[in-house]
């Protein structure tokens, strides 16, 4: 789902971005499913068309590297 933020822009939500925080760590850390990244995979995607900006503040946080591997466009 998506919710419209105070400044009348379009966020997918700050308990889903929290959500997904938790699986990038897990992920870099490597204590996480397969099933758990092929979803955290996909909605990086989603979240990337709707807010790229929460994206680049992944790269930042936890490695382009990390980021780009999980979505798919990094080299494994």
């Amino acid at each position: 789902g998506l919710v419209l933020a105070n400044n009348g822009e379009v966020s997918i939500g700050r308990n889903k971005k929290r959500f997904i925080k938790s699986l990038v760590y897990k992920f870099s850390i490597n204590q996480i499913s397969e099933p758990e990244k092929s979803y955290l995979s996909g909605y990086l995607s989603f979240c990337w068309s709707v807010e790229p900006d929460f994206i680049s503040r992944l790269k930042k946080k936890y490695g382009e590297m990390v980021i780009n591997n999980l979505m798919g466009n990094g080299q494994s």
